[in-house]
């Protein structure tokens, strides 16, 4: 009897050893499995990371272009206005001398 307790007491624990074997595995895939997943996420915010970088730059070439276009847009009015000035002046030295030419 007691030889036959001694082996299903060894039986008993090599399907303990076993369970805890399968555990042992269970717990190494999943730490794998964790491990796989930091490491997509990691890359995933280096690329969001990256990807805003280049959106700031954008928007900063965007402003930069912005206050060219408002600086260009301000001397072509100038410009207008320049022009416009002297159009008048223009019109009204071309009314004295059409006045000159008829009185002669």
């Amino acid at each position: 009897v007691s030889t036959e307790h001694s082996a299903g007491s060894i039986r008993e624990i090599g399907d303990i050893i076993a369970r805890l074997t399968t555990i042992a595995v269970t717990i190494s895939e999943a730490v794998g499995q964790q491990k796989q997943a930091t490491e997509d996420i990691a890359r995933n915010v280096m690329e969001a990371s990256s990807g805003t970088r280049e959106v700031a730059g954008n928007v900063s070439d965007i402003a930069t272009a912005n206050g060219a276009v408002a600086d260009n847009a301000e001397a072509v009015l100038t410009t207008a206005r320049g022009l416009s000035g002297q159009a008048e002046a223009m019109r009204q030295e071309l009314q004295t001398f059409m006045k000159a030419l008829r009185t002669g």
